[in-house]
């Protein structure tokens, strides 16, 4: 569930984004479109190698483990936690990287009924590529904790 901090930090970031594309010309508006794709495609690629990395390393001893010790300590089972936020984080990535394939697309139609300003399809782009970072920093920090959680768990198992 959204918290209205996140709710403020959305309409925060779109407001900055639809502010700086009004500001940026013409040209560089569409070397920005024609960019945007490759770099949302390399930050989605670097999250999913990341994931993958992360899932293998992790065996079904130790998943019980996180399990058993954060029900008793937490009440929660946060390996399930970190799964359904990066989910979400990876479903924005991809969303983004989705919409600006198609801003780029949409960019370069002359349609005299449909007319959409290049400064808010630039708005879009910018958007989309903040939250994409945003969702990039959740889940590498989510990452982090999981491996301090996962190194406190076999220290503390080790020890007794």
């Amino acid at each position: 569930m959204m918290k209205t901090s996140d709710i403020t930090t959305i309409l925060f970031l779109f407001i900055v984004s639809l502010t700086l594309a009004y500001l940026v010309d013409t040209e560089s508006a569409n070397e920005f479109l024609s960019m945007l794709p490759n770099i949302l495609g390399i930050l989605l690629a670097g999250v999913l190698a990341s994931l993958a990395i992360i899932f293998g390393l992790l065996s079904s001893n130790e998943l019980a483990i996180i399990y058993k010790r954060t029900k008793e300590v937490k009440n929660r089972d946060i390996y399930s936690d970190f799964l359904r936020e990066t989910k979400i984080d990876t479903i924005i990535i991809f969303s983004s990287l989705c919409l600006s394939v198609l801003i780029l697309l949409i960019s370069g139609i002359d349609v005299v009924f449909i007319y959409i300003p290049m400064w808010f399809l630039i708005g879009l782009g910018i958007f989309g590529l903040f939250v994409s970072i945003l969702a990039v920093h959740d889940i590498i920090m989510s990452l982090f904790y999981l491996n301090q959680l996962r190194y406190k768990l076999s220290t503390r198992r080790e020890c007794e």
